[in-house]
């Protein structure tokens, strides 16, 4: 493992016994350290040399030869002032120190980092979870520290958190970046609100091989980096960032070999998808998200719509979300779980909401009929904070409406024109609230036992009554138009409905037991 100047300087600089005198280059790295009390003709420039004070003279004056070297001066005495301005080599003094005792503990922390750097390899072969990588890594880094992902969950955590620091407890606690530091990083960085991931492009290799140029933006004690952000209670040092910058890069080997499709490290975050998702995942003050969508344009009340396409295949996922993208950029979308998630936003002056819907749905359609997909619509909310319960009610409608569409069932042959692939929540609502019930009792036992009756008849004698009267419930129980559905007569039609009532004890002047009747056909879609 390559250790850094900076990195050695602050192991020092954390003994009281030590003082320093420096004039050191913090971007040298080596692979270790040497002892030399008066010979340096095999010197190695990958170890740093631990020397006695005697022989800076001579090295100095040689600075030529030795410029890109790191060398360790210890003294027993106190030093006289050192002149840093003629000192021409990469150097630290120290006074007051053994050299042997000084190489010894040089040593020490030099294979404590090298055990380090084995047992995250040993953990990465093994496929060990990245908490374990956080939980090797503790004593390394003398401050605690968060790991998230890009949408600023918690992914791993030290157990070491200084007591007095509210944030890491709070952010440990909800498991996600609190609002307020993320709309402040936001406002900080600018236009650069996809930081997190933004380091990382085309096959996920690193723009640069230096954490600290790729930091966008640094806020207090919170560090960002390519595939996360370190959240640390104290300040950070050079030597900090040079280690979390070795750490960074087992924990991308761990992204890539671990988690592909929950991380895509060639995925650039937009602006809209960290707030879709943060809402989605987490309960949030609506306060707090009010600031968020106002950094980055999104507004906190319009008529705003769900749709959501349910989707396995990852590649297809990533095709219409490009395929949207391109046809309809009014709608944001996003993927979220195994599905494309869609949301319009329409708050406009000057154009009719209606016109705006219409427009959506109509290009919507078209392209789930060219690409043979469903989806479903959620109802229309006022304000973004409700996105979760959009969201639910746009899955539910398409997962009931995908399984229900092939059913022989006579409600959909009222709705068959035209045709459309997108499932309205309002028209399928009644089934959400069905299953939700299903989960206490079974469906049989909510249906109305006169329905049951009529089914069993039918099933044996080769009849439609349930036909009839479903029809003539949903058309509000009109004739003449339950007539036209089913292609019969209107006498004949009133003469079956009399039929209907006189077998299975029916009284469908009962606009109680009708509403029953109509729970009861939609229980039996289900079953």
């Amino acid at each position: 493992m390559k250790i850094s100047v900076a990195t050695v300087l602050d192991h020092l600089s954390r003994d009281t016994r030590h003082q320093l005198v420096k004039n050191i280059k913090h971007n040298t790295f080596f692979t270790g350290f040497r002892l030399a009390i008066k010979d340096i003709s095999n010197i190695d420039k990958d170890y740093a040399y631990v020397l006695p004070y005697d022989m800076y003279p001579q090295i100095n004056d040689s600075h030529d030869k030795y410029k890109s070297f790191f060398f360790i001066f210890t003294s027993t005495q106190e030093l006289q002032e050192i002149d840093i301005k003629a000192c021409r080599i990469n150097a630290l003094f120290i006074p007051g120190t053994e050299q042997i005792e000084l190489y010894n503990d040089l040593l020490d922390f030099s294979s404590r980092l090298n055990d380090w750097n084995e047992r995250l390899n040993i953990a990465l072969v093994e496929n060990q979870s990245i908490q374990i990588l956080v939980n090797l890594s503790r004593d390394i880094f003398t401050n605690p520290f968060i790991i998230f992902d890009p949408g600023f969950n918690v992914l791993a955590y030290t157990d070491n958190p200084a007591k007095d620091d509210e944030g890491y407890f709070m952010i440990v606690d909800r498991g996600y970046t609190p609002p307020q530091i993320l709309a402040e990083i936001m406002q900080l960085s600018s236009s650069h609100h996809n930081f997190a991931v933004k380091a990382f492009v085309g096959k996920g290799k690193l723009k640069s091989p230096y954490v600290k140029s790729i930091f966008p933006v640094r806020l207090g004690n919170i560090i960002v980096a390519t595939l996360c952000m370190h959240y640390t209670v104290q300040d950070i040092s050079q030597g900090t960032i040079d280690l979390l910058n070795h750490f960074t890069k087992k924990l991308s080997a761990w992204f890539k070999k671990s988690s592909p499709d929950n991380v895509a490290l060639n995925h650039v975050y937009t602006d809209y998808e960290q707030l879709f998702t943060y809402i989605l995942n987490h309960t949030i003050d609506e306060n707090d998200i009010d600031h968020i969508a106002n950094l980055i344009n999104i507004p906190v009340q319009a008529t705003f719509r769900v749709f959501v396409i349910s989707l396995p295949s990852s590649p297809m996922r990533k095709f219409i979300l490009n395929r949207v993208a391109e046809r309809m950029p009014m709608l944001k979308s996003i993927i979220y779980e195994q599905c494309v998630m869609l949301v319009s936003m329409f708050s406009s002056k000057y154009r009719k909401e209606s016109e705006f819907t219409d427009s959506v749905y109509d290009s919507l359609n078209r392209m789930l009929m060219e690409l043979s997909c469903t989806c479903g619509s959620s109802r229309p909310f006022y304000r973004i904070c409700d996105l979760r319960n959009a969201y639910v009610q746009a899955s539910k409608a398409s997962d009931i409406g995908s399984r229900i569409r092939n059913l022989k069932n006579p409600r959909y042959l009222l709705h068959n024109t035209p045709k459309t692939n997108i499932y309205e929540y309002d028209d399928l609502y009644l089934y959400h609230m069905i299953e939700c019930t299903s989960r206490e009792v079974t469906l049989e036992s909510l249906c109305t036992p006169q329905l049951l009756n009529l089914l069993e008849y039918d099933e044996k004698n080769g009849s439609d009554n349930y036909k009839v009267l479903f029809t003539y419930l949903e058309t509000s129980k009109k004739t003449a138009e339950t007539a036209n559905i089913l292609h019969m007569h209107r006498n004949n039609v009133n003469y079956r409905i009399k039929r209907i009532e006189e077998l299975f004890d029916l009284n469908l002047d009962d606009a109680n037991l009708c509403l029953k009747l109509q729970f009861s056909f939609r229980v039996l879609d289900l079953i």
